[in-house]
């Protein structure tokens, strides 16, 4: 069933093939959906779109998730080898690739959507011979390390800007409240949301749709109004599309997944500069009455051809 937004202005225009005998049996029916902007004083949100707000993850999508590491590694290497543990840098790595590996080995490949890093720590000191108990003291480095090369992603601040001309934007992440806002005072994103939905302080993390209801309540916008724009296909893409929202998976060369993401009916970009040109504009045709296909399959999305 085709999902529309909730007040579109809905435009039928019919038209028939003409043959040699006249109409054919079969006429198509061109619905032209058009959203518009509402001007009532509750409901004055500007619209892109199908949309009166999107919602973007933070890490891998706006900032490099990966930006710091081998610096924080080796800054937790250095601080052990300070208390008398002989840990070298490459070692240090090795081990925590090894849990990381691990750890994704025992979640299908996706990172976990609650986990503790100075857990981690603890099981690649283990794999070390170094005594847990540094653990926490080490997370601690390794974090500090971390939030000191924090990045924006190419593109990130030009969709950004471009989002925030049109509908409303609100933040969807997994992570400690603290820790992710210090990553966008960081980024220099602390201004660019209307809303901060963060899973240490929702009390629910991605794909659970009690945060994607949160973080809709807090622009006062229905599932059917908005889309979300992540890089994890299970926590971003099957979180949203599960809580009714659209979805925009933004994919990295090297992740895992099919190429295209139809089973999910989502759009993929390879890059933030994309996404403007991924969303739907403000018109969309179907090529039948009620968006079913002529044939009798399933009714096409909202997402144009």
């Amino acid at each position: 069933m085709r999902r529309t937004p909730r007040a579109p202005s809905r435009i039928r225009l019919r038209s028939s093939r003409t043959g040699p005998s006249g109409p054919s049996r079969s006429t198509r029916t061109k619905t032209t959906w058009r959203t518009t902007r509402t001007t009532t004083a509750t409901e004055d949100t500007p619209v892109a779109g199908p949309y009166r707000a999107i919602f973007f993850d933070l890490d891998g999508t706006l900032i490099d998730e990966n930006a710091g590491v081998g610096e924080a590694r080796a800054a937790v290497a250095a601080a052990l080898r300070a208390r008398g543990h002989a840990v070298d840098d490459a070692a240090y790595s090795a081990a925590s690739d090894a849990v990381i590996r691990d750890l994704l080995a025992a979640n299908g490949g996706e990172w976990p959507f609650v986990w503790s890093r100075e857990a981690v720590i603890a099981d690649t000191l283990s794999r070390l011979g170094a005594p847990t108990a540094a653990a926490g003291e080490m997370a601690e480095v390794y974090l500090r390390t971390r939030l000191g090369h924090v990045r924006l992603l190419d593109g990130a601040e030009a969709a950004l800007d471009w989002a925030r001309a049109g509908p409303r934007v609100g933040l969807i992440t997994n992570g400690p409240g603290a820790e992710q806002r210090e990553k966008l005072r960081r980024a220099g994103l602390t201004a660019s949301f209307e809303s901060l939905t963060i899973s240490g302080e929702a009390g629910a993390s991605k794909p659970d749709g009690a945060i994607f209801a949160r973080a809709l309540a807090s622009l006062g916008v229905e599932a059917s109004e908005a889309v979300h724009v992540g890089n994890s296909l299970a926590a971003d893409v099957a979180g949203a599309r599960a809580a009714g929202l659209d979805a925009v998976w933004l994919r990295a060369p090297d992740a895992d997944g099919p190429a295209s993401a139809d089973t999910h009916d989502c759009r993929i970009i390879a890059s933030m500069r994309e996404l403007p040109a991924a969303l739907p504009s403000d018109e969309t045709v179907d090529e039948t009455p009620d968006g079913a296909a002529a044939a009798g399959g399933k009714g096409r999305s909202r997402w144009p051809a």
